[in-house]
């Protein structure tokens, strides 16, 4: 379901998501003896699990992102103006992140 990354409630989730790691670890570097701190330094199965799903559900959003600007890609070629099959629908989608985003720019 690529085409859910798409969409503008999506992407505002998913930066809010990466706003608030971002502050978890701002507050973990902090030199404070609290609870928190004592859980992150643990390196307990809790500590790596959160860590190893955040960074899995990270990695799915971004691949369908991506696939999702590779399917939708051609469509925006002949929207802009008409074109050839072959520059647009026979065209084979990018097989990366790097060739995906120059073709989509």
């Amino acid at each position: 379901m690529p085409f859910l990354a798409l969409t503008y409630t999506s992407r505002i989730i998913f930066t809010a998501t990466l706003l608030g790691i971002i502050a978890l670890l701002a507050y973990y570097s902090q030199p404070l003896d609290d609870d928190f701190q004592h859980f992150m330094d643990s390196q307990a199965f809790a500590v790596k699990f959160l860590f190893a799903s955040l960074g899995t559900v990270i990695s799915i959003f971004w691949r369908s992102f991506f696939q999702g600007v590779a399917a939708v890609g051609s469509y925006a070629r002949m929207a802009r103006r008409p074109r050839l099959a072959a520059q647009s629908s026979l065209r084979s989608p990018p097989t990366n992140s790097l060739s995906g985003a120059v073709t989509a720019v």
